[in-house]
């Protein structure tokens, strides 16, 4: 039977080998947040920064707001529907005016880059497939958490239909809430 002292050690030994892994574990974490700030300057990927820096434009997202706003009243009569309910065919008429408009601008943004560098006597590296391929790329290399890898994944994510679904919605019920506002307040006025 241990003595109290040789308990004493040995639970002692126990919390280091925990407050061990503890560190351990925190530390990896601390490597892995490095790493999420990884230089990615080798892997090339200076039109995925120009598009980047163009979809995370103030412009950019304030067309995204026009479009929701001027589609939202094809979507207030859903508001109410029950959950499951079957879309109607003009929301995918709408979402595919959507990834149009969308994509046409990141498009054209892309082959103005071209034009640019062409004008300027640059070998030109700025087409759509060279943006897709360094997407594959920095999805390929970067860590899971790493700004480029975010980006790319939430643009992926806006070309799916739950989640223009999600934005008209959320852009109907406000219009809806909105106009059941004005409703209230103008008829609590003839009172």
């Amino acid at each position: 039977m241990p003595n109290a002292e040789e308990t004493k050690t040995e639970t002692e030994t126990e919390e280091q080998k925990d407050l061990t892994s503890d560190e351990i574990e925190i530390e990896a974490l601390a490597i892995q947040s490095d790493s999420d700030e990884e230089d990615d300057s080798d892997l090339n990927l200076a039109l995925l920064d120009k598009v980047q820096e163009f979809c995370m434009s103030p412009a950019f997202e304030n067309q995204f707001d026009e479009f929701a706003k001027t589609h939202a009243d094809l979507f207030i009569p859903f508001v109410d529907a029950e959950y499951g309910a079957e879309h109607q065919l003009e929301f995918h008429d709408c979402f595919t005016e959507y990834l149009e408009t969308f994509e046409g601008k990141i498009k054209k943004f892309i082959e103005s880059i071209e034009k640019d560098l062409v004008a300027e006597g640059e070998e030109s590296k700025s087409s759509v497939d060279d943006f897709y391929e360094e997407c594959r790329i920095a999805l390929d290399k970067l860590s899971a958490f790493h700004p480029k890898r975010f980006f790319i994944e939430a643009l992926l994510a806006t070309t799916e239909y739950p989640i223009f679904f999600t934005l008209m919605m959320g852009e109907a019920r406000n219009r809806k809430n909105l106009a059941d506002q004005e409703k209230a307040k103008s008829g609590g006025d003839r009172k």
